[in-house]
């Protein structure tokens, strides 16, 4: 039995005030209707300032801000997230530049980190800070994985139909706090508006269809809200055998399957919402293994198809006696045409809540939907820097492991 935790933080509610007189309309139950959905309007409330990642600004978190609650407003599907380039884009980052002697290169990520330290005091909310680890964990898993799993590992296809956002929030990712305004992610969050269709990324079984009250899907009751469990058809083979995969779908306004059915890949099963302990509608996913627990989730990353054109990256980094670095951040660099640019951030998992690496893998960080091209990974750990040139390929998983000398 999972104890409850009094402790949970809530996302920041953002500084906005109703207009008033215009009563709030935020609870319209969507059907969803495939032949109509280019001509569907999400009657919904419009985010007036939602969160943006200042260091990224093409993507908004726009499930981290509570929606303001002014009147009736129209919403169309919109792609929030960095653009995936079209087909005939030239490919800018497929190879490095030539950029001459390491020097150069690290005058280049200087600057790339100066740029950073212009825009936002480092530290402060984007959880860019330098962090020390007291000391290497636990130790980890040390296997190589096999090439062949890097395609046969993305068992989930995209939560929506086409037009709307499908990326996760990559500023609270799997095992992070958000720069630690949060409580440890089990899973990611996908925001759209109150209403999206949400489709089944597998087929299955649906194991739990309803409210999480008084079935347990969290740390408590009523943390999910509406939620949907499906345990798929296919099961995962590890050193303990074959087991069971089951995948959540969270905080969802409306639950339109039953516990019992089985699902096909694309089936309806709600609609996103902000049930649960959400601010702002945003779809939370979690992928379990073995139980249907809180405390059995791996990275929804490693199992989520990336976009077209985009990658996933698996991080591993231990010290010298293969022991785990717990919330490290370790930095992607972009080789572009003209120099190199920082990307992303990858945290590596804490030692707590049984966060832990995926089976297939053994990671103990990653990140999908990385644009194709060469990036350099690079991170400090107790005053020491790691650092690894990788390439990002198209529908893949890129795997690499970094060790100190500590």
């Amino acid at each position: 039995m999972i104890e409850s935790d009094d402790s949970t933080q809530r996302a920041p509610i953002s500084d906005t005030h109703a207009q008033s007189g215009q009563p709030a309309n935020i609870d319209p139950i969507y059907r969803y209707d495939p032949e109509a959905l280019s001509q569907l309007d999400l009657e919904s409330v419009l985010l007036q300032g939602p969160y943006r990642d200042e260091l990224n600004p093409t993507f908004r978190d726009e499930f981290v801000s509570r929606p303001p609650m002014s009147g009736l407003s129209v919403l169309r599907p919109v792609a929030l997230s960095t653009p995936v380039p079209s087909r005939n884009a030239a490919p800018r980052f497929a190879s490095r530049p030539p950029m001459g002697a390491l020097n150069i290169l690290r005058e280049e990520i200087d600057k790339a980190r100066t740029s950073l330290s212009i825009q936002v005091e480092v530290g402060s909310d984007t959880g860019l800070g330098p962090r020390t680890p007291s000391g290497p964990g636990s130790l980890w898993p040390t296997f190589e994985p096999p090439s062949l799993i890097s395609g046969e590992h993305f068992w989930l296809e995209p939560p929506f139909p086409g037009g709307f956002n499908q990326l996760y929030s990559p500023g609270y990712q799997f095992g992070s706090t958000g720069g630690g305004r949060y409580r440890i992610h089990h899973g990611v969050d996908i925001g759209n508006p109150v209403g999206t269709p949400v489709l089944a990324t597998s087929s299955g079984e649906v194991v739990h269809a309803g409210p999480d009250n008084p079935n347990l899907l969290g740390p408590y009751n009523d943390f999910y809200g509406n939620s949907v469990v499906i345990r798929l058809d296919r099961k995962l083979n590890t050193s303990r055998g074959e087991e069971d995969v089951f995948v959540l779908y969270g905080h969802l306004v409306s639950v339109e399957v039953q516990e019992g059915q089985w699902v096909g890949t694309g089936d309806y099963l709600g609609g996103v919402g902000m049930t649960g302990i959400a601010i702002g509608p945003h779809l939370h996913m979690e992928v379990r293994i073995g139980r249907n627990s809180y405390l059995h989730t791996v990275n929804p990353a490693l199992w989520m198809r990336p976009a077209s054109y985009t990658g996933t990256v698996a991080v591993r980094l231990l010290s010298a006696t293969g022991r785990t670095w717990p919330g490290v951040q370790l930095s992607l660099y972009r080789y572009e045409e003209t120099g190199v640019s920082w990307y992303r951030v990858i945290e590596t998992y804490p030692e707590k809540e049984s966060i832990g690496p995926d089976p297939s893998w053994g990671e103990n960080g990653a990140l999908s939907h990385i644009p194709v091209g060469t990036y350099l990974l690079t991170g400090t750990v107790n005053g020491e820097e790691v650092r690894q040139e990788i390439t990002v390929s198209d529908g893949q998983t890129t795997f690499v492991e970094l060790r100190t000398q500590q």
